[in-house]
């Protein structure tokens, strides 16, 4: 008999190797089918999710229509905001970001619809035109009523708009008288530069034909643009409050603790023009610009530095109705030699720490208020315009370009030298006293 090799496989040894093969094979089949309906159960619930999405742009894009028809029309930005959204950019298109998913929106949903309600009445210094993304804000002083439909009760009172974020703004009328043709050099002026009486001070100003090359090209292109738009709607608006700081955790910590300490040197975030908030000082001229035009930049609405015959313009506004702009502005700013009473908050550091012990600042002590503090410094609706900080404007003074202008007078200036028609000649760097105006 013989004796067979043992390298085969027995008849049960098979059996058991393909029971095990097949579950191994019922095994995988299991777990592919189960990562199957993970992966499609994932899918429905992106799906589910870009729905939803898609639902907040289409109720952000109705809710953005339908206010065109309200008196508080606002932008498509603040419309996708309201849902969460971000508008990150447009050019032909608006790209929106909702819960992680881009969507593109073409342009013409939104502008075509929205260009009609630009010219909802007849613009006038009497009829101001109310600005997409804003709505009209009755005040104690000045209401938008109109007995007549093309004439503004109070035009001449100080009418003030509020955008979407709560930044307020005066109307500014400017009569179609006040636009003169110069003849001589077929320019139009606004108005005649004025400057402080020169018993208090002597004040040497340039004229616009002998600033540098740069700057006279840039005087030409504002005051094209300005006056077209002057010409075009009878004024322009100004905001009722020297600019305020974005809002964020550190400064809230300045003003709910006295102890705390902070200083703004950041030129990022759109400034403010609200009621007590931080002035933002500790910011050099140029970046003052840039964040002034950082404010507002759309289709309908710009922002910028006020132009010196913009500040003009408005002291004489306020002249005409009644306000000492030339003397001396002790009754309406925060000057180191006046006392003011019913202040909440003060700053001793200039602006570094806020305190609120004292309601009454008296004579000869130096403090920096936040921004229409008290109702001691308003004129017209407008709050600060003398005193508190030095306000940057979009104007120069020698034929150096850094020799900027600011206006306005300070806190720790005498309220009888700078005055708010005082032309400061400035250098261009970063001070705790300037600020500015939108």
């Amino acid at each position: 008999m013989k004796i067979l090799k043992e390298n085969g496989i027995t008849l049960i040894a098979l059996v058991i190797t393909v029971i095990l093969l097949l579950i191994l094979a019922g095994v995988t089949l299991n777990i592919l089918f189960n990562l199957r309906i993970i992966e499609n159960s994932q899918k429905s619930v992106d799906k589910y999710k870009e729905q939803q999405a898609k639902e907040k742009l289409e109720i952000a894009i109705s809710d953005y229509k339908a206010s065109q028809y309200t008196d508080y029309r606002k932008t498509f930005e603040n419309a996708v905001k309201d849902v969460g959204g971000t508008l990150l950019y447009h050019d032909n298109e608006y790209n929106v970001q909702i819960d992680g998913f881009n969507f593109k929106v073409n342009n013409s949903i939104i502008n075509d619809f929205n260009k009609p309600f630009l010219q909802n009445k007849e613009a006038s210094f009497q009829n101001p035109v109310i600005p997409v993304g804003f709505k009209p804000e009755d005040t104690k002083d000045a209401h938008w009523n109109s007995t007549d439909g093309n004439i503004v009760d109070d035009w001449n009172k100080g009418l003030v708009i509020q955008d979407y974020d709560g930044n307020e703004f005066v109307w500014i009328p400017v009569h179609s008288n006040d636009i003169i043709e110069n003849e001589n050099t077929i320019e139009k002026v606004l108005y005649k530069k004025i400057d402080a009486d020169s018993t208090y001070y002597s004040v040497s100003q340039v004229s616009d034909d002998d600033l540098p090359d740069k700057v006279q090209l840039w005087y030409e292109k504002t005051i094209d643009k300005e006056l077209g738009q002057i010409e075009k709607y009878g004024g322009f608006y100004i905001a009722r409050y020297e600019a305020g700081i974005p809002v964020n955790e550190l400064s809230k910590d300045a003003i709910n603790n006295a102890s705390s300490t902070y200083r703004n040197t950041s030129n990022i975030g759109k400034p403010l023009s609200m009621q007590n908030q931080i002035p933002w000082n500790y910011i050099d001229y140029k970046n003052a610009q840039i964040n002034a035009e950082s404010m507002y930049s759309t289709e309908y609405v710009q922002s910028g530095l006020l132009t010196g015959r913009m500040w003009d313009t408005t002291l004489t506004w306020l002249k005409n109705n009644g306000v000492d702009i030339e003397k001396d502005c002790k009754d309406w700013g925060n000057y180191s030699n006046v006392k003011i009473e019913g202040i909440t908050q003060y700053s001793i550091t200039k602006g570094e720490k806020w305190i609120s012990d004292q309601p009454t600042k008296d004579i000869g002590k130096q403090w920096l208020l936040k921004t229409g503090n008290v109702e001691f410094t308003r004129k017209n609706n407008i709050y600060d315009l003398a005193g508190n900080l030095w306000e940057w404007i979009n104007e120069y003074k020698t034929t150096n370009e850094n020799d900027c202008i600011a206006r306005g007078g300070c806190f720790i200036n005498d309220s009888n030298y700078c005055i708010a028609s005082f032309r400061n000649n400035g250098n261009d760097n970063v001070s705790e006293y300037y600020g500015r105006r939108i």
